[in-house]
């Protein structure tokens, strides 16, 4: 990289701002943005996560184009192709979900890493026909590289310069520096200077040489006697590994597929660091590597498709076990390559893996797509063993025995639909409406789908008191919630009796405790009260609970556990503590419940 002179800085921004005019707006609209609403981002969150995911991306993509118009000698209106970036990013905007709680559970984060990869891989290949020696392509990539690295570390040194000073002169002087100021230095570094400081480094076509410079020597340094001994030590971890299956013939667990990705990434990585070394046979240790690396990733190909087949198998395929199988396939496509053409060009193997991605989130063989059928005809296969499908939709039978794996496993796939917005597809399961359960109960709703709820785990503890009942065996006994709308979970404890009892998901019903000395509940939902209920009255319905009886520690079946309010309430205990005494039948001092309504 040329030495900075202060007298050119003006010059080389003035040429960016005309090179890349709308990448330069990408990011100068950023960081304006982010200043102005710093004060208002509670009440624009979804605009403000927004901008700050599409900007950068638009930045990426814009230069992209640029470059690509340049290489092409596109004249006319093709030499601002890159506004046609404007209404793409405009309408990705609109498609976006406006819910980031579950931003990564949903298709969206996918869709925008495809997108970032492909707007990084059309930087890396813009200037693919002025870079047709396998030197120029390298040597560019490296300029770029280099140049983004440069631009992070100078934007990192500079806030940190510029904030010490800060606190050092409000320190010194005794004056409040405001921590806006902290956070405007934050925003326009890492938003305008460092991207900015990017595009002016990146390098014209008829300005490249394949001579290297001192940044060369730094990098093939780091590749040789840094990474790959590392990467080394990985291989023959997974080579011992792959020996282990062999010998003991069992299938691997599921983190061996993250190590066998971080192998293959680094390997990639460390064969382009070394690509120039290989091509020219400078060193023996770079040309051993170039000449062996893809064979000996064959072997790491194979162990990882049996780690993903492992997973497939037992729980079908996900969006992220989609995309493993596409780096699989890929890998194994990218080293046959390598291994067939001597590695004679790099190109298009970032060409290829551009493609992969873009493929991956349309269509029918989209990761979406493929995912969504798989779990819906596993979820299909569980209750069709379990014998829960009756004419093709889901029948609940809370008396039929159900395997608690395969319940869970039901759950999960429901679970799994609903947090990504995409309950619609269950509906062909079920007959209640799934869309209008989404809405009225919130995104949890497969304890009602399925008409059962989850097991409840025995607390085991016991009181000191006169006398602790607990839901017995609680392993069998469901709660069913057939026919109820609402199901919360409630605490009461006697020396809280100020405070509220817990609030159901969707905050319409919430408990306080009436009076200190006998247990009365009031049930609130919308903020007014709506129902009284005595819970020392309740469980003398319980016909186990017997002052001649009940002594110590006991546990009963959920029958004797439950109370029928009215027609349309009903109480399930899941433990109740006490102490008789001779003024009234018992003082409750705990009761741990579900209470479930009708309306």
């Amino acid at each position: 990289m040329k030495k900075i002179k202060l007298s050119d800085i003006p010059a080389q921004i003035r040429d960016t701002v005309v090179r890349f005019p709308v990448a330069v707006f990408y990011c100068t609209a950023l960081a304006a943005f982010d200043i102005l609403m710093l004060e208002h981002i509670a009440s624009c969150r979804e605009m403000y996560v927004k901008l700050n995911l599409l900007l950068p991306l638009g930045f990426a993509l814009a230069l992209a184009v640029r470059l690509l118009a340049e290489d092409l000698h596109w004249s006319g209106w093709r030499r601002y192709a890159d506004v046609l970036t404007l209404p793409l990013l405009a309408i990705y905007y609109f498609l976006l979900d406006d819910d980031f709680r579950y931003f990564f559970d949903a298709p969206d984060v996918y869709v925008y890493a495809v997108c970032c990869l492909a707007a990084l891989t059309g930087l890396c290949t813009a200037l693919w026909h002025s870079l047709a020696p396998p030197l120029m392509f390298w040597t560019y990539n490296i300029k770029i590289g280099t140049r983004a690295l440069f631009a992070a570390a100078y934007a990192l040194i500079f806030i940190g310069a510029l904030c010490l000073a800060l606190l050092t002169v409000g320190s010194l002087f005794e004056v409040r520096i405001h921590d806006r100021w902290y956070q405007w230095l934050v925003i326009f570094f890492c938003a305008f200077f460092a991207p900015v400081f990017f595009a002016v480094g990146v390098p014209r076509k008829n300005r490249l040489t394949d001579e290297p410079d001192n940044h060369h020597a730094v990098l093939h340094v780091l590749g040789q006697y840094v990474l790959l001994p590392v990467l080394l030590i990985y291989f023959l971890i997974l080579s011992a590994y792959g020996l282990k299956i062999i010998i003991a013939w069992q299938l691997p667990k599921g983190w061996v597929s993250g190590l066998a990705l971080a192998y293959s990434a680094a390997g990639l990585l460390i064969y382009f660091l070394l690509h120039r070394l290989y091509i020219t046979g400078r060193t023996k240790i770079a040309t051993l590597f170039g000449r062996w690396f893809f064979y000996s990733e064959l072997p790491v190909v194979a162990l990882l498709f049996v780690a993903i087949y492992r997973r497939t198998a037992d729980y079908g395929i996900t969006e992220s076990r989609y995309y493993l199988w596409v780096a699989a396939c890929w890998l194994l496509g990218v080293s046959l390559y390598m291994i067939f053409t001597k590695g004679k060009s790099f190109r298009p193997v970032l060409l290829s893996l551009a493609a992969a991605a873009l493929l991956s989130v349309a269509g029918p063989w989209s990761a979406f797509s493929v995912s969504d059928c798989s779990q819906i005809n596993r979820l299909r296969q569980l209750m069709t063993e379990n014998d829960l499908l009756k004419d093709g939709k889901y029948v609940c039978d809370t008396l039929k025995p159900v395997k608690r794996a395969d319940y869970s496993r039901m759950e999960n796939i429901t679970d799994y639909f609903v947090k990504k917005g995409n309950a619609r597809r269950l509906q062909t399961l079920f007959t209640p409406d799934v869309d209008s359960l989404v809405r009225e109960e919130g995104r949890r709703i497969s304890g009602i789908l399925l008409g059962r709820e989850e097991s409840l785990d025995e607390t085991g503890t016991e009181w000191l008191g006169s006398f602790t009942v607990e839901l017995a065996d609680s392993g069998k006994n469901h709660i069913p919630i057939t026919g109820y709308r609402r199901l919360s979970h409630h605490n009461y404890l006697k020396w809280d009796a100020n405070e509220p009892l817990a609030s159901v998901q969707d905050s319409t019903i919430a408990c306080k405790i009436k009076t200190r000395q006998n247990g009365v509940i009031e049930l609130y939902r919308y903020g007014v009260p709506h129902k009284t209920i005595s819970l020392p009255e309740v469980i003398l319905q319980i016909t186990a609970i017997d002052r001649e009886t009940t002594v110590g520690h006991n546990t009963l079946p959920r029958e004797a556990m439950s109370a029928e309010i009215d027609p349309d309430c009903k109480i399930v205990f899941i433990e109740i503590q006490g102490v008789w005494n001779d003024h009234q039948p018992f003082e409750l001092e705990f009761a741990e419940m579900y209470i479930l309504e009708k309306e």
